[in-house]
C-alpha cells in the first residue's frame, strides 16, 4: 500500500536530508535549499528558516499534472484528496513564486527571493546564475 511505501521511504529521505545538512554545516555553507514536495503534509515547515512555495493558477496546475503519462482526472482527484489545499500550502510561505506567467518572470521572482533571503539573514550577495 502507499502507507507501507511511505513508511519505508520517508525515513530514508529524512536521513539523506540530515546527511546533506550536516555536510553543509561542516563545509560552512551559508545556506542550503531542500526541495520538499509534501512539506505542508509533513508538518515540518516550522523547522525551516524560510519556506518558498511555488504555485500557479489552479487550471494551470491541473493541466500540467494531466499532461503526465498515465494521469487521469480520477487519479488527479485521488492525489488532491490526500494533499494539503493550496491555501494551506500558501499559509506556510515566507515567499511565493508563481510559475504561470513566463519562464523569465519566474526567474526574476527566484532572483528576488534569493536576494531577500540573503539580506534578511546577512548572507553575501552573489550575482545570480541562469
Amino acid at each position: 500500500s502507499m502507507a507501507d511505501l511511505e513508511a519505508l521511504v520517508h525515513p530514508l529521505v529524512r536521513a539523506d536530508q540530515t546527511r546533506f545538512l550536516a555536510a553543509c554545516t561542516e563545509r560552512r555553507v551559508p545556506a542550503a535549499l531542500l526541495d520538499i514536495p509534501l512539506l505542508a503534509e509533513s508538518g515540518a515547515a516550522p523547522l525551516f528558516d524560510e519556506v518558498v512555495v511555488v504555485t500557479a493558477d489552479e487550471a494551470v496546475r491541473r493541466a500540467r499534472v494531466l499532461e503526465r503519462p498515465g494521469m487521469t482526472e480520477e487519479k488527479l482527484e485521488a492525489i488532491l484528496a490526500k494533499q494539503a489545499s493550496e491555501d494551506d500550502r500558501l499559509k506556510l510561505a515566507h515567499h511565493v513564486i508563481r510559475t504561470d506567467r513566463s519562464v523569465d518572470d519566474a526567474r526574476e521572482q527566484v532572483r528576488a527571493v534569493l536576494k531577500a533571503i540573503r539580506e534578511k539573514h546577512g548572507l553575501p550577495q552573489y550575482p545570480e546564475q541562469g
